[in-house]
């Protein structure tokens, strides 16, 4: 896996009705978006995710870096089973800025919720 230079992104909520998105929209967020991230569709349940224009971006502005970055449509958070168990996934919360937004709080409630009911 591999991401562009933290930032500011747009996160859709693909599936409002999905229980781990009620009360979440789509919304703006400080963090990395992981891309090429290894992960099987089959049995995975997404309901978030981000659209990210390829292009070169500046990796380190110290060293005045730059890295090209492809463009694509990347899934940020799924459910799924495991045997009897309950599996949430979010990329999302880098940081504790990340965690200061009130629409990941909910995000993160809501799969603490489904997986422990």
């Amino acid at each position: 896996s591999f991401h562009p230079p933290y930032g500011k992104f747009k996160v859709d909520v693909k599936n409002s009705d999905h229980v781990c998105s009620e009360g979440v929209s789509d919304f703006t967020t400080d963090d990395e978006l992981y891309m090429n991230i290894d992960y099987r569709e089959s049995g995975n349940d997404v309901f978030l995710s981000a659209d990210f224009e390829s292009g070169t971006y500046h990796k380190n502005s110290v060293r005045n870096e730059e890295i090209y970055m492809p463009g694509g449509t990347f899934p940020l958070a799924w459910t799924r089973s495991y045997g009897s168990g309950k599996v949430f996934v979010t990329l999302l919360g880098h940081d504790g800025l990340s965690h200061q937004n009130q629409d990941f709080q909910k995000l993160v409630i809501n799969g603490v919720d489904w997986v422990t009911a």
